[in-house]
């Protein structure tokens, strides 16, 4: 039986000293810690004692002070000291489950009504408990930082409604236009308010004055129609993104495809206090590789600045990767190669390049180009190649390749490629790559072979991760866990011949095809943000448990049971 004492026998500042260090009693007020270390019980459990049943009533809420508690539900958990027991069950009226003590176990107990009348008082504080009812997804997406301009939507930016004209307006009018309204640009639009084209003042200077051009020509002489529109729920770093992707300075803010508004590159400089886009322009300024070189040493700076400030994962790793695709590019075409195709495979394929890890790429050239020039134009930038890239003389010599890693059944190399993107060169050649027929069937079950061989943990038990052979690792292989996601993503789109690259991208369209349900993309983008947060944060791939608080490891659980579901579904689908 377990050994009860009473509350008044306690040292009260102990219980104080603890209840501050448990989420979520550290967002109460500390008078009102003071008046709930009043009411506590202590309860003693020895090894092999049961706490609760499935039958009980629960009348406590309790708190784990020393010791380990299994707990045997839908799922088999483990709680250590600062966790808790049975607070979803009081709010929700609900008898308990099995809980066990697996060695001795100190609780302290927080009666049924206090900790009720807690939950009305403080909705924090209740929120805290009614969060992990909730969808997987929204419980990831509470551990956001909020980052005010990091999290703005573009609608809120807009000041004032956009200046537009339709394509037979003159020049000169157009022109007038932007200056009574002190704008930098003016959206050509068609009857329905949807654009058609946009005209700078660069455009003005370049197009008109430079070439003096007769100013009474319609506005359509001039416009520049490979607009770059984007959503009106779209964010700050959305739009951040586009900019950088297309060099431009003017996004349309649309609704439904009509224009609502223009965001500026100085609107968002303004919002942001750094002008992240001038790193890019940078990029296109540099001519000599050393200059280039040096702007290398600079992404993880820029990366570290979007990290702090609060941006996903993916929307680094993007950002990251559109940096690394203009450097590029930039020492591409300093070679003057007429005849070759530069691929990007792996995370760098995938738009997903994590820090300036060595860049995994495919080069395909023809004629005389020198490759050595290449190698030795890459290594005096900075850049270093990874061991799987490929740089060949021939589309044949390619398929050649990928038939010995068949053979071999060399799947990271395999992996790599399926995530190719062409990043410069000549398209054509890319399309040949394209056009190759990859035996479907050898390459499904080696990456199926891949998947299964992943072992995903069961959880944690203190600062330890449970295995599921049941013995412990004193580390967490957090690479292994996120590319869970992107293997069991890949391996689907390959499966339903979806084309697109991107992690997320391939989400969508396997949402799109109803192959995955809308929750469940949703709550897989989540996990590889949350796991990808902590790769980032520590600049590693295997992590000590320890730097997790108890409220991660509950949710890094959840995660591991996510992906344990989704392996079985792979199983079902293969």
């Amino acid at each position: 039986m377990p050994h009860r004492v009473a509350s008044l026998s306690l040292p009260l500042q102990r219980i104080e000293e603890f209840l501050v260090t448990v989420v979520p009693f550290n967002l109460l007020p500390k008078s009102v810690i003071k008046e709930v270390a009043k009411e506590i019980l202590i309860e003693y459990y020895p090894k092999g004692t049961a706490i609760l049943e499935e039958t009980s009533l629960i009348s406590f809420l309790y708190l784990i002070y020393s010791g380990i508690v299994k707990i045997e539900r839908e799922r088999v958990e483990y709680r250590s000291e600062g966790d808790y027991i049975g607070g979803i069950n009081l709010i929700k009226g609900e008898k308990g489950y099995k809980a066990m003590a697996i060695e001795d176990v100190v609780c302290y107990l927080i009666p049924k009504g206090t900790f009720l009348k807690l939950c009305d008082k403080y909705s924090i504080f209740k929120e805290h408990f009614e969060t992990r009812i909730k969808p997987l997804a929204h419980q990831l997406r509470k551990q956001k930082p909020l980052v005010s301009h990091l999290t703005v939507k573009l609608s809120d930016l807009i000041k004032q409604p956009p200046v537009t004209c339709n394509k037979e307006t003159s020049i000169i009018a157009a022109a007038q236009q932007m200056a009574k309204y002190k704008v930098g640009s003016i959206v050509v639009i068609d009857e329905g308010n949807k654009p058609l084209g946009i005209v700078t003042k660069t455009d003005l200077t370049q197009k008109v004055v430079a070439r003096n051009l007769d100013f009474k020509k319609p506005i359509s002489h001039i416009m520049t129609t490979s607009i770059v529109g984007v959503d009106k729920e779209a964010s700050y770093f959305e739009a951040l993104l586009q900019m950088a992707k297309y060099n431009c300075h003017h996004l349309c803010v649309l609704d439904n495809r009509r224009l609502i508004g223009v965001i500026s590159l100085h609107d968002l400089i303004l919002l942001q206090g750094v002008n992240l886009i001038s790193f890019v322009t940078e990029i296109e300024r540099k001519n000599a590789i050393a200059g280039l070189a040096e702007l290398i040493t600079n992404i993880d700076k820029v990366i570290k600045v979007l990290f702090n400030e609060g941006a996903s994962p993916m929307v680094i790793r993007k950002l990251t990767s559109e940096f690394v695709d203009r450097i590029l590019c930039r020492l591409f075409s300093s070679l003057k190669c007429s005849s070759c195709c530069l691929m990007g495979l792996g995370e760098l394929g995938r738009m997903e390049q994590s820090w300036l890890l060595p860049l995994k790429l495919c080069l395909i050239y023809k004629g005389d180009f020198s490759i050595n020039q290449f190698r030795e134009v890459f290594k005096k930038s900075g850049f270093t190649a990874h061991k799987d890239s490929v740089f060949l003389n021939s589309v044949e010599k390619l398929n050649i390749h990928f038939k010995k890693w068949l053979e071999n059944k060399e799947v990271d190399k395999i992996c790599a490629f399926l995530d190719r993107r062409r990043i410069g060169g000549e398209e054509r050649i890319f399309k040949e790559i394209e056009a190759i027929a990859f035996p479907k069937d050898q390459i499904l079950s080696l990456l199926y072979e891949h998947i299964s061989k992943i072992n995903l943990p069961l959880g944690f038990v203190r600062d330890q991760v449970l295995l599921t052979s049941g013995d412990f690792a004193k580390g967490l292989n957090l690479t292994e866990i996120s590319e869970m996601v992107v293997h069991g993503v890949r391996f689907l789109s390959f499966l339903k011949e979806i084309r697109e690259t991107n992690t997320f991208d391939r989400l969508d369209v396997l949402r799109e095809k109803k192959i995955l349900s809308e929750e469940k993309v949703t709550e897989f983008k989540e996990i590889y943000n949350f796991l990808n947060h902590f790769r980032i944060k520590f600049e590693a791939e295997w992590l000590d448990p320890g730097i997790f608080s108890n409220q991660e490891k509950i949710l890094l659980e959840d995660c591991l049971r996510s992906l344990k579901k989704f392996k079985d579904f792979l199983a079902k689908a293969y």
